[in-house]
């Protein structure tokens, strides 16, 4: 099996439209209610447009489970899906995972994949905070 670099070239690009459409409905939001509201229209967005790309792909499965179809999924969806919205928002992949994990009866890792990024995401985010500020503080650098 070789890669195919035509698909992870455009799946590339379609993470660098993701991200500037993040970018800018975000900000655009944030100026004009609150910050996080942005974000959570972007991330409650990006799940329902991986969701409706999901929900596509299984129609024309014949009932085979997603993670069974994830592998056939046509180019132009895989830069959409994998792309996109990637770039777009990482939570609609933890959303989908997630209900995933539920629909095939597997609730305890379906709720530790959701509590779990919820909880832990802050908690690593605050510790990268920490840690950044101390490399860039004149103790390290002997200033």
């Amino acid at each position: 099996m070789h890669p195919d670099l035509t698909l992870f070239v455009s799946i590339a690009a379609g993470g660098g439209l993701g991200a500037m459409a993040r970018a800018t409905l975000s900000s655009w939001i944030a100026r004009r209610v609150h910050l996080a509201w942005g974000t959570l229209v972007v991330n409650l967005s990006g799940s329902a447009m991986l969701g409706l790309a999901s929900g596509a792909l299984l129609a024309r499965s014949d009932g085979a489970p997603l993670s069974a179809i994830a592998a056939g999924t046509p180019p132009v969806l895989a830069v959409f899906m994998l792309g996109v919205l990637g770039g777009y928002t990482t939570v609609s992949t933890l959303a989908l995972q997630t209900l995933t994990l539920w629909q095939a009866g597997d609730r305890r890792a379906a709720c530790a994949n959701a509590l779990g990024s919820a909880v832990s995401g802050p908690v690593v985010a605050g510790l990268g905070v920490v840690l950044g500020a101390w490399l860039l503080s004149p103790a390290v650098w002997g200033g």
